[in-house]
């Protein structure tokens, strides 16, 4: 009798045990990069109050997400045999790669700088299955923490095991075979920016992490495969080329090892990608406040906006290590606040853009970083920027007050 009893009171303290943990899982605040977890749980409230803003954009995430259950996990392995024969191996022509009209075979492909090619989008290649892939998992995860639904966090991770865990299906953790130009390069060096996706995705996967669908084993699988691609980023002929690029492709190259860093615990690494963060803020940043290697594009604009959007992100790296890049400033004053100071007459006072763009200058693709600017650096420009822009661009502005940046 004693034994049973004993057994009954160790199983009753076992249980307490495990649902300690559930919990503790459940409410231990992700470190997050781009995302803010305060005003994440804060709108998740107003979400549970019946708030109409809030509801208006959760319905918007939600609609997208049911859609998301009911389609097959994507795999890198369904494409075209990469060169190097490798199924496993990311394979895609860079997206400004073309045939070449002036060969019977369309050989070398050329490339043509700021039109996109619909074959790079094609199924032989993996760029549209990688990008929906990373898209699915961002959307997944935030409909489950506002709806607390697990059932879009069980299509999340299997979305994620498939692409990044399994043996017969994962991508190998490399860009190897990105950007490739066909008759001429395999792969290049600048077809590492499409790693860049990923920053916003370990964000959403820190999220995930607190579902009961996600699991520890889950998260060091993808954390191995992280760590293995920064080990790549770090090493490979590729990664040191890239990581000596002096335009948006350097610092988001920064932002991915430094994001890679942050995911595994690595924080020392994290940081000497802040300080190559500050040196890149003294290459690219002129004294007016533009990004002179953006402005040669034949998409200016939006290539300013893109390099400003890197900047950003190494921003948010910083914050997560106790660091500060988005105050940081060259001894003639350069840096992220003055860049900003650039773009925002383009963006709000209607100030002709200048240089090459072959689509109209507007300021939708910056209201991402301009609600982060704004919250971060609390300046009258840029919080009358966020103003206007939320105002110009509701689906955007939806979206970006769900995930909490522009909540006052």
């Amino acid at each position: 009798m004693k034994n049973k009893t004993f057994l009954l009171i160790f199983a009753i303290s076992l249980c307490n045990v495990f649902n300690s943990s559930a919990q503790e899982k459940k409410t231990i605040a992700p470190t997050l990069i781009n995302l803010n977890y305060e005003d994440l749980l804060r709108n998740r409230e107003d979400l549970r109050k019946g708030k109409p803003e809030t509801a208006e954009a959760f319905n918007k995430i939600i609609k997208k997400a049911d859609k998301i259950l009911s389609t097959e996990p994507l795999k890198v392995t369904d494409g075209a045999v990469p060169p190097t024969g490798d199924i496993h191996d990311f394979f895609t022509i860079g997206k400004y790669s073309w045939k070449n009209t002036e060969t019977k075979d369309g050989l070398p492909y050329i490339r043509k700088d700021g039109a996109t090619n619909p074959e790079s989008q094609g199924d032989n290649y993996d760029m549209n299955r990688y990008g929906k892939t990373v898209s699915y998992v961002n959307q997944l995860s935030l409909a489950w923490f506002f709806s607390e639904d697990e059932k879009y966090a069980k299509k999340a991770a299997e979305i994620l095991r498939v692409w990044f865990i399994n043996p017969q299906t994962r991508m190998n953790p490399n860009f190897e075979c990105a950007s490739a130009l066909p008759g001429k390069f395999n792969g290049m060096p600048i077809g590492i920016i499409f790693g860049a996706q990923l920053v916003k995705m370990i964000d959403n996967v820190n999220i995930l992490s607190m579902s009961n669908n996600w699991t520890k084993e889950d998260n060091n699988s993808l954390k191995k495969w992280f760590d293995d691609y920064s080990a790549w980023l770090l090493m490979s002929d590729y990664g040191v080329i890239e990581g000596k690029a002096t335009n948006n492709h350097g610092t988001w190259y920064s932002a991915q090892v430094a994001a890679c860093a942050i995911y595994n615990g690595r924080l020392e690494l994290a940081k000497s990608m802040i300080e190559k963060g500050k040196t890149q803020l003294n290459q690219q940043v002129a004294k007016d406040g533009s990004l002179p290697r953006e402005l040669d594009r034949k998409q200016s604009f939006n290539y300013s906006i893109y390099g400003l959007s890197a900047f950003c992100t190494l921003a948010g790296c910083a914050n997560a290590v106790g660091e500060d890049l988005w105050n940081y400033q060259t001894t003639d004053g350069r840096g992220i606040k003055l860049a900003f100071n650039f773009l925002i007459p383009y963006i709000v006072d209607g100030k002709k853009w200048e240089w090459e763009t072959l689509t109209d200058a507007k300021g939708t693709e910056a209201v991402d970083i301009i609600t982060q600017a704004a919250r971060a650096l609390g300046t009258e420009d840029l919080k009358r920027a966020e103003k206007f822009i939320n105002a110009t661009s509701p689906l955007e502005s939806d979206k970006v007050w769900l995930l909490g940046r522009n909540k006052k």
